[in-house]
């Protein structure tokens, strides 16, 4: 028997066959709008509205447990439940059309809506995605250096594509995750995390960048050789045009002093 922890309570006026439990024990409310309260002031102060367990054993089997939201009009289903093998919890959606999943507040705003992952990852209310980035997530710091940055920057291979899921047929441009350097690679070769390609290319164009700094000194102090070389040219023209009329004055009181004897 039950406990008196366990009261269920159906009023007079309620509908017929507004609660039933079939055969197999499924439990049907019809027509039901359903609403749970209580509270807990002991412990974590959390409130525990409504628990689902399943604790199957047997070899082979899961006990995977969750819930179904079936829309019988449009003829989808959204069904959310835990995951055994991962330990995760998973949605999933039956039925075709529309979007896949939705976040939004009751007055379509999307003000104040965000997303927050416990990992520090987030999107924003404006559609942003935010990556956890913080010092407190992160251990082993060092430099990327500019031969490693240099190196994987030569393997990256930029490609145009298209996705197969995508009915529009798009061209997209990026890179091939099997195909990227060992450094930018996930464990599972399946995506790529931008914000390391960003950061790779950010030590390439720095390193470019102290190279033209090196390269546009040298050639401003060739620029100055250059145009110190021209006024020495300039010099050596005037001083050999005073000396060409030097000698014609030596020639001509040369000549003179002929005359004179």
């Amino acid at each position: 028997g039950f406990s008196n922890q366990y009261i269920t309570k159906i009023y007079g006026d309620a509908p017929e066959d507004s609660l039933v439990v079939d055969s197999s024990g499924t439990v049907v409310m019809k027509d039901a709008n359903i609403y749970f309260s209580g509270s807990n002031t002991v412990g974590d102060g959390l409130k525990k509205l409504i628990s689902l367990e399943s604790n199957n054993s047997a070899s082979g089997k899961t006990s995977d447990v969750g819930f179904s939201l079936y829309n019988a009009k449009s003829g989808f289903r959204w069904n959310f439940r835990t995951d055994e093998g991962s330990q995760g919890f998973s949605a999933t959606k039956e039925g075709t059309g529309g979007a896949e999943f939705l976040l939004k507040n009751t007055t379509n705003s999307y003000q104040n809506v965000e997303l927050l992952l416990g990992n520090g990852a987030k999107c924003t209310s404006t559609g942003q995605w935010v990556n956890a980035s913080s010092r407190e997530y992160k251990e082993d710091i060092k430099p990327l250096t500019a031969k490693e940055a240099l190196l994987a920057f030569e393997q990256l291979k930029p490609v145009k594509y298209k996705f197969k899921r995508d009915k529009t047929k798009r061209v997209n441009v990026g890179f091939i995750a099997e195909e990227v350097p060992d450094i930018v690679a996930t464990a599972d070769r399946k995506g790529i995390n931008s914000l390391e390609v960003v950061a790779l290319l950010t030590k390439v164009v720095k390193e470019q960048k102290k190279v033209i700094e090196k390269l546009t000194k040298r050639i401003e102090k060739l620029e100055k050789e250059k145009t110190d070389l021209k006024k020495n040219e300039n010099l050596v023209k005037e001083l050999s045009l005073k000396l060409e009329k030097v000698q014609k004055r030596i020639e001509l009181l040369h000549s003179t002093a002929l005359l004179n004897n």
